[in-house]
């Protein structure tokens, strides 16, 4: 293992490291992959070399991280699910999906659902398929609202219902949130003043 780790580990560093200087993004979730196997590494040559026992305070942590993961996890997967209700409620009420704004994961999908492609400038194929999309009016922000030019959202997602011109008459939802005792609530708000939709 450790003849094939060490050359992997840089060619993987160095290719990531090119990463940052072009049109792509870096996120920590490409050293997953890499940290399970450093890890490993790790305890192999810890149990060799020091002794074959883990210390106690490893045990406690990797528990404690083992909890917390499961808790994120969790919480993310509610949260999401929470989201997808509160989309299905509005389509229930006859809201189109582009009126919507419900997190750049979501609006990302409905895109696709009308257009072919993100809008995106850098996209090459189809040729000229750039349209420029002007900044909305109006005191709510879209995330990427250039690259869902299909999305007019009137309503958007919220944890404040007084955020943007206040709530939308329809039912907040509800979801449930480790280690906490009081659910999460997401409302749906207003993005433009009642007299104007």
């Amino acid at each position: 293992m450790g003849i094939l780790f060490g050359p992997f580990v840089l060619v993987y560093e160095i290719l990531l490291l090119c990463l940052i200087g072009s049109n792509h993004h870096l996120y920590d979730h490409y050293e997953l992959g890499l940290m399970i196997i450093t890890l490993l590494a790790s305890l192999r040559l810890y149990q060799e070399r020091v002794r074959p026992r883990l210390p106690a305070f490893s045990i406690l942590t990797l528990l404690f991280m083992t909890v917390y993961g499961v808790a994120v996890t969790y919480n993310n997967f509610s949260f999401f699910r929470a989201r997808v209700a509160l989309a299905n409620r509005l389509r229930d009420r006859s809201i189109p999906a582009t009126s919507v704004d419900n997190g750049w994961e979501y609006n990302i999908d409905v895109e696709l659902q009308y257009a072919d492609h993100i809008n995106d400038p850098r996209i090459v194929n189809p040729a000229n398929s750039y349209v420029s999309v002007a900044s909305p009016s109006g005191i709510c922000s879209m995330f990427w609202y250039d690259r869902t030019p299909n999305i007019h959202a009137l309503y958007g997602v919220s944890f404040d219902p007084n955020v943007c011109y206040g709530p939308a008459p329809f039912a907040p939802v509800h979801y449930s949130r480790w280690p906490y005792s009081t659910p999460g609530t997401l409302y749906v708000v207003r993005y433009l003043p009642p007299s104007t939709k």
